[in-house]
């Protein structure tokens, strides 16, 4: 299946951890502690005076509902004001919130303005998002080469997104030829930070045998590292080498906890296999109603595979429920088989659902558990009597049979009916007395 990637955005908690100068010192250490009443009652006397830290904390404050209501609008005033004072946390804030539309209408011309003034005073949380803006093409005109340049001056100063995002740069070769040594080197520089996207990547290399020899445990590794810190694809990753029992043993109970984890993301190939899981009984009891629903999830999504695969499940779990309501009704599943074996000793009137591929063969129906047998001279059949049936059964025998049975008038059938004494001609001469289902109704199946 594909593995998409797609660049995180930087987030917001990345960038609020406060610092500033003297004079906002207690309000600080007061937030980081988060007895944010006392941040409050010492920030803004400050930011009132001017204070452009205060000011910021104060825009923070705002911003995550910490010691007073959430208001976006109130942040970016704050962020403003000590952005305007050239700031650069402030800036990168200020611009953040214009990226993402929190406070005033999204306008990445604007942010890129902002997070601009914040990276020349060499921020790197800036950097990388001036970075991203570079590779997106957002505020200004789509420029690998100049999102490498942003990216690296973060990653030089050990900011571990653009170290990850600079690893996919040379993984793609976007702005700098390909090379997957470097994207590896850059990816485990991130990922020895702990950064969950990077950790997933260096497991993609070693998957692939990328620059490196493959190696599924590596790969698994990482893998786990990036899943117990909840990334869907790195988990949805390590459900599949479960499943196949690359890197680690195979365990379908295993694969079953990361896939529902991953798909409970939204990932949409973690819920077809999900889905393929429940259809084929993989670690779990047989379930076409799971399989649907888990298909139906990822089939929204625009999967082609679970689209394929949920219409291919939905017949079985429609039979699946029939099943269930002919059970309620006092029908008993019985094998081709087993039919044969008691057909002699069978009590009539006995209610009997049986499975088989089914020919008409003049006033009299044939059923017989491989299609191969079907009109062979001496093969065992299970004949159908219909001749007496109810008019309607025998109507809906031969739309089966001009709809869903080919040009062959061949298809395999699920047959409810009673035992009932008969007798098999052939040219309307009587052969020998048997054992027949009469027909009550009559369906197809797989």
């Amino acid at each position: 299946m594909k593995r998409k990637f797609t660049a995180l955005l930087i987030l917001l908690g990345l960038f609020y951890t406060i610092t500033g100068y003297a004079g906002v010192e207690e309000a600080k250490a007061a937030y980081n502690k988060g007895d944010y009443a006392k941040a409050l009652n010492e920030a803004r006397p400050l930011a009132e005076q001017g204070d452009a830290v205060a000011q910021n904390l104060l825009g923070v404050m705002y911003l995550n509902g910490n010691g007073l209501p959430k208001d976006y609008a109130q942040a970016v005033t704050w962020y403003r004001k000590a952005a305007e004072q050239g700031f650069a946390k402030a800036q990168l804030n200020l611009g953040a919130a214009y990226y993402l539309g929190n406070g005033v209408p999204q306008d990445y011309v604007q942010a890129v303005e902002w997070l601009r003034k914040a990276s020349e005073q060499g921020n790197a949380d800036a950097q990388a998002f001036l970075g991203m803006a570079y590779n997106n093409g957002q505020g200004v005109s789509k420029d690998y080469a100049q999102a490498v340049a942003w990216y690296r001056k973060a990653a030089d100063q050990g900011n571990a997104q653009a170290q990850n995002n600079l690893g996919f740069m040379y993984y793609q070769g976007q702005g700098v030829p390909q090379d997957f040594a470097k994207a590896l080197e850059w990816y485990r520089k991130s990922a020895d930070q702990g950064y969950a996207q990077a950790q997933n990547n260096v497991g993609v290399i070693y998957n692939q045998g990328q620059g490196v020899p493959q190696d599924f445990a590596k790969a698994s590794e990482w893998y786990r590292k990036s899943a117990d810190q909840g990334n869907a694809g790195a988990q949805y990753s390590l459900a599949d080498r479960y499943t196949l029992g690359q890197g680690v043993p195979q365990d379908f109970a295993k694969a079953l906890e990361w896939y529902r984890k991953a798909s409970a993301q939204g990932n949409a190939d973690a819920q077809l296999n999900l889905g393929y899981m429940y259809e084929k009984a993989l670690g779990v009891p047989q379930n076409y109603a799971e399989a649907v629903v888990w298909y139906s999830k990822a089939a929204g999504q625009g999967n082609a595979a679970a689209q394929n695969n949920l219409s291919l499940v939905e017949p079985k779990l429609k039979i699946e429920q029939l099943d269930k309501e002919d059970e309620a009704r006092g029908y008993n599943r019985m094998s081709f088989t087993d039919f044969q074996l008691d057909a002699k000793s069978m009590r009539t009137g006995k209610k009997l659902s049986i499975k088989g591929y089914y020919e008409i063969i003049g006033h009299l129906q044939s059923l017989t558990e491989k299609p191969s047998q079907l009109q062979i001279p001496n093969a065992y059949k299970l004949l159908l009597l219909t001749e007496g049936a109810p008019r309607d059964t025998r109507k809906k025998l031969i739309e089966l049979q001009n709809k869903a049975c080919g040009q062959y008038m061949i298809c395999k059938i699920i047959v409810l009916g009673h035992v009932q004494a008969c007798s098999e001609t052939i040219l309307e001469r009587k052969v020998r007395d048997t054992i027949c289902l009469a027909v009550d109704s009559i369906r197809s199946s797989e």
